[in-house]
Formats: C-alpha cells, structure tokens, sequence
C-alpha cells in the first residue's frame, strides 16, 4: 500500500471515530468520557481531529453538559483551536451517518490507540538507530533498556496482558514487593471494619439495605464524610434527596447541631457551630451530586470526571430503587438486575469501592425478625452481584435520640460476616460505635421511651 494511501485511511479513521463519539453521546452521554480514556487526543495525528477530540474530551469532564454538535461547535469557537483551519467549516468533514453502536465505536478507539502506540514505538527504534550511526558505540545495558521500554510503552498501549501464568505471577509478586495490593477503604466504625476485614476493597460492590427510616443515608454520608477526611476523593449520588438537605445531615453531623433546627431556623450558637463545620468541610474531596434521573452511565460519567483529580476512595449511590435503567424492561426485576450488573461491572473497570443503597421489602418488619439476603427489594440479582451486603436493623418499637442499631454484614466474598453494634445520634444524624453495656443500656432506654412516628 502506498505511503498516501495509507495517510489517507488514518484520516477516515480518525474523523470516523470523531463523527461516532458526537452521534453516540446524544443517547450514551458516558460514551466521549470512556473513548477518550481508551484514546486520548494525542493519538490523533492529524490538527484538526486532534483539537476536536481535545474539546470533547473536556466537554465530557464537566459531566453537565450534552456533547452535541451545536454544543462543540460553540465550544471550538471560543477556544478558536480551529482558527486556522477554517474554523468550525472544517466540522464538515464529520459522517454522522458511519456511527454504527458503542461497542463498535469502542473497539474503533482501541484500535486507533493500539495503531498510534506501534507508530510511536516505530518511531523510537528510528530515533535509536540514528543516535546509533551519530554515536558509535552504545552501552549493551543502556541498548537494552532503551529497547524495554519500547516493548513496555507498546504493551501497554495495546493492553496486552501476560498471557502465561508464570508471567501473571511475576507481575502479581512484583506489586507484591513494591507494596501495590489492594488496600480496603475502612469504614469509620471499629466492629464494622473488624468483621469486613478492613473495609470494601477498590472493584468490590458493597450492598447496604435497611427500611425506611432506619438511617441509611445517615450512615452512608458517615462513611462518605470519614472517606474524605482521609484525603481521598469521595462521591455521593443523591436520587432521594436535594444536596441542601444533605449539607444540613452533614452540618449536623460535624457541627453537632440538632438536625431539625435547620427546619426551624439556627440560633446564634448554632450558627456559628455551623460556619466552623464549612471551615472544616470544604477542603475536603466529597463530591455530592443530586441529579435525581440518574442511570449506570451518568455514575460512569461522574467517576471518570472525579479520577481526572486523582483517585476515587468511594461511590455511594443513594438509592438503587431510585436509578434509571439504561434499558427499559416491562419486568422491574430485569430492570434492577440489569443496573446491579453495570455497577459490578463499573466498580471493576475502575477500581473504585461503590457503596450501593437498597430498600427491603416488609417481611422481615412483619414478621418482627432481622433481615436476610431474601428480604432485598425486587431482584434476587442484588444478592448475587453484590460482594459484600450489609443490613441495619432497629427494633423500631419508639422513638429516641440515641438509637441502638445493629449492623449485620450477611455476605462477604473475601471479608467475614458478622454483626456490630452502633448507636444512631438520630439529633445529630451519626452512627457512633457501641459496646455491648451501651447498647443494651439504649435498648432499655428505647423501650420506656414514648411511640413516635417515624422521621426520615
């Protein structure tokens, strides 16, 4: 094939890819994000697809944005990147008419990003051979590492994995040595942690369901909270409720201030618990979301945006039965199994921990019981694509500030099972570690304390 020839298919390739990144996004609006992770912009070889792949790259890390074509081209214009390529005329070029899926457009990516490592490699060998013929002699030991890294920056563009297993297990012993394995993420909670064996591990699906009113949310914002104290990045996706809302379970919660008083109004003191619990907040990586139709690829989106600023310690979606599916099924059951999966799936491409919320159904406060794993809400895939499932159970029998709770860990692929005590400052919307004297001290005083109805 002639040198234009092949100048010429690298072109289709890359306005072909770029054309299916702007068609698809209208329907997968994760697709720009995951494309552009495959194959960033500097595997375009060409100025113009090069800079619209730029544009949409940064497009898709906003996360709030549609990436359409009206939407880049207002874009390129601001930037001007295409000023001197005639400017948003050289969209011309796109055949929108060519997308042909995600997994097509996907694979299409990978393919450029595997095309563009080997001529960069070519490249290298090009470079060496003339500092070679310019330099005379070169040191065998300097040859052969010039030459490695070559083969590793090649391996690594085209995601090749060791094919052997003694290969797969020099690479396992090497991040052994050099300290790489897997650190679970801690819940703030001592009894908890103990029976997880340290927290959820990053590619883990972790489960936590309870009834109504039990405090999920409450708890789940704890281990959020706790996450990013420890410097690492957190998210939480609220379906259930407005992010203002949370800030006040948070204010509480820091500030140690009666939640209802933010209903109410704040006193003087209590305003200025929660100034200092902002002054405390705010340089730390929580990231809290309350877009309420929300589907697998808007968390996709959202996490790919967040490790742009370094890792991810922890996901909490707040709550599944409240998620969009990407795929509508007459059968709910199809449609939660559907979603349970992609998350699985998400929390393993990714490496990073998902927290996942779920509601159980009524048996289990019917028959006056703790939950088992056939009590969750809808799908038995729930059970079964989950790591780890936690249950929070309260005897609900009253009312009272200081609630005992027992948090069951009923599944653990790789940590135990287990149950631990805590106690929920329903007040201040924290769960606060118990030993069994306190909690059966609370027990007692829950069941002398007046019925009341339920708070959310």
């Amino acid at each position: 094939m002639r040198l234009q020839d092949t100048a010429n298919l690298r072109q289709l390739a890359e306005y072909s890819l770029i054309a299916s990144v702007v068609a698809g996004a209208w329907d997968s609006p994760w697709l720009p994000g995951d494309v552009f992770a495959v194959c960033p912009p500097a595997c375009f070889s060409l100025p113009v697809p090069r800079a619209i792949a730029e544009e949409l790259r940064e497009l898709a890390k906003e996360g709030n944005r549609t990436v359409d074509l009206v939407t880049l081209g207002q874009a390129l214009t601001a930037s001007r990147k295409l000023e001197k390529y005639g400017g948003i005329r050289a969209l011309a070029g796109l055949n929108f008419e060519g997308y042909l899926g995600e997994i097509s457009t996907m694979q299409q990516a990978e393919k450029l990003a595997r095309e563009s490592k080997r001529a960069q490699a070519a490249q290298e060998l090009k470079k060496l051979e003339r500092d070679l013929h310019v330099f005379g002699a070169c040191p065998v030991d300097a040859l052969a590492e010039r030459i490695s890294a070559i083969g590793r920056d090649l391996l690594d563009g085209c995601r090749t994995a060791p094919q052997t297993l003694a290969g797969q297990l020099m690479e396992y012993q090497r991040d052994l040595d050099a300290g790489k394995s897997l650190a679970p993420v801690p819940a703030p909670w001592g009894g908890l942690n103990q029976i997880l064996r340290g927290g959820v591990l990053p590619g883990e699906l972790a489960v936590l369901a309870a009834r109504p009113s039990v405090g999920k949310s409450a708890f789940a914002l704890n281990w959020a909270c706790s996450v990013a104290a420890s410097g690492l990045q957190s998210l939480f996706f609220s379906l259930e409720m407005p992010k203002r809302q949370l800030f006040d379970r948070l204010m509480a919660n820091v500030g140690g201030i009666d939640v209802g008083s933010f209903r109410q109004g704040l006193n003087g003191q209590e305003r200025v618990r929660a100034h200092q619990a902002v002054s405390r907040l705010k340089d730390k990586p929580l990231i809290v979301s309350d877009k309420a139709r929300c589907a697998a690829g808007d968390i996709r989106r959202g996490i790919r945006a967040a490790m742009q600023n370094g890792p991810v310690g922890l996901v909490v979606i707040d709550y599944l039965q409240l998620m969009t599916p990407e795929n509508r099924n007459p059968s709910r059951e199809r449609e939660v199994a559907e979603i349970t999966r992609e998350l699985k799936l998400l929390a393993v491409e990714l490496q990073a921990p998902i927290l996942l919320l779920a509601q159980l159904n009524r048996k289990s406060e019917e028959a006056g019981r703790e939950p088992v794993l056939s009590d969750l809400r809808e799908s038995g895939a729930i059970e079964q694509d989950a790591d780890i499932v936690i249950f929070l159970h309260a005897a609900r029998r009253a009312w009272h500030p200081d609630e005992p709770v027992r948090v069951i860990a009923a599944k653990g692929r790789s940590s135990g099972v287990g149950v631990a005590d805590l106690i929920f400052r329903r007040k201040l919307q924290r769960f606060d570690d118990s030993d069994s004297a306190a909690f059966k001290q609370a027990e007692k005083a829950e069941a002398r304390s007046v019925e009341y109805p339920d708070l959310v």
